[in-house]
């Protein structure tokens, strides 16, 4: 009856999320050299498929729905500030991912709201990790990934304890 247009973009985001269920888990799909924009909707990790699904949720918004439109907003959310630049223009970590895209306009972090508690951590998993992202092996770009670690562990972060997610599940909605 109501064209998916016409739903908010979390009902959107959930309703595309649903036409997918099914789809392959494969990690690591993104990890080509040199770096461009891989576009994949056979296979999937957790943060390909929400950029996906997003991607195509916005695309109802633009005059044209074309698939270079798609491309588009699929690289808007995946580097950042929306340009693909390299290796480290990524977004390699998702609360990277989400404050790139709250700069943007495009989400809202809401961890806060449902009552999220400062995380402590040194974010450093890819640098301690080298060998497992080929494009690590160039010393430019492991420095360039450790700087953007370290500026990441300096930002405050929230999550919610796995112990209070049954409490704020209430409040979650579609594309939160």
């Amino acid at each position: 009856e109501e064209t998916l247009s016409s739903l908010p973009i979390g009902e959107r985001v959930a309703t595309l999320g649903r036409r997918f269920v099914g789809s392959a888990y494969v990690p690591g799909t993104l990890e080509v050299t040199p770096e461009r924009l891989v576009v994949n909707l056979r296979e999937f990790d957790c943060v390909t498929f929400v950029e996906s699904m997003l991607a195509m949720a916005r695309l109802l918004d633009l005059p044209t729905q074309t698939f270079e439109a798609f491309r588009e907003e699929l690289q808007k959310i995946r580097y950042r500030g929306g340009v693909l630049d390299g290796y480290p223009s990524r977004l390699h970590y998702f609360s990277d991912w989400i404050a790139d895209n709250e700069e943007l306009g495009i989400v809202r972090d809401v961890t806060r709201e449902l009552g999220g508690v400062p995380l402590e951590k040194n974010i450093d998993f890819m640098t301690t990790h080298r060998d497992r992202y080929p494009a690590l092996a160039s010393d430019e770009i492991f420095r360039r990934i450790a700087e953007q670690e370290a500026a990441l562990s300096a930002r405050s972060l929230y999550y919610i304890p796995e112990s209070e997610i049954a409490r704020v599940a209430p409040r979650i909605e579609n594309g939160d």
